[in-house]
C-alpha cells in the first residue's frame, strides 16, 4: 500500500511542477534581438524539418544551430505539431521541463534499484526541490533531454 502511494507521488509530483512551470513561463521571450540566439534558431529549424527527412539535412537549414542538438530539434519538432509558439522561448523550456520531469521519475527508479524505496524517494526529493533543473531549464534545456536519454539508458 505504501509502495503504491509513492510510486503515484513520484510520478504525479514532477507532472504538477512542470505544469505550473509551463503555464508561469508563457510568453517568455529570447534573449537577444530577432534571430540571434541559439534557441530562437533551433525552434526556426524545428518548424522547417519534415518528420521523415533525415536528421542531418537539417545542417543545411539557413542560420541553424542544431549542431550536436539534432534530436532536440527533432523533439521540438513534435511539440511544436501540438503547441505552436515560434515567437518565444516557451516552446524550449516547455520540452525542458517536460524531459525534467521524465528524468525526475526515472531517478527515483535508478536509485530504488540501487539503494531501496527510502534512498530513491530522498534523492527524488533532493533533485525535485532543487533549483538548478529550472534554471537550466530556462537557458539551455537541451542538456535535460541528453540527462533524460542517459537516464534510460
Amino acid at each position: 500500500m505504501m509502495d503504491n502511494f509513492i510510486y503515484l507521488m513520484v510520478i504525479v509530483l514532477p507532472i504538477l511542477v512542470a505544469i505550473k512551470l509551463i503555464q508561469s513561463t508563457k510568453g517568455v521571450c529570447y534573449f537577444g534581438t530577432s534571430l540571434s540566439t541559439d534557441n530562437e534558431k533551433i525552434v526556426r529549424a524545428s518548424s522547417e524539418i519534415n518528420s521523415l527527412m533525415w536528421p542531418s539535412k537539417m545542417h543545411s537549414i539557413h542560420l541553424n544551430r542544431s549542431q550536436l542538438r539534432e534530436y532536440w530539434t527533432i523533439s521540438l519538432h513534435f511539440l511544436g505539431k501540438i503547441k505552436k509558439d515560434n515567437l518565444s522561448d516557451h516552446m524550449n523550456i516547455s520540452l525542458a521541463l517536460i524531459a525534467n520531469s521524465v528524468s525526475s521519475i526515472l531517478i527515483f527508479f535508478v536509485f530504488k534499484i540501487l539503494f531501496g524505496n527510502e534512498i530513491g524517494c530522498i534523492i527524488f526529493l533532493l533533485y525535485l526541490t532543487s533549483h538548478w533543473p529550472y534554471h537550466v531549464a530556462s537557458y539551455m534545456g537541451h542538456v535535460h533531454l541528453a540527462q533524460m536519454f542517459f537516464l534510460v539508458s
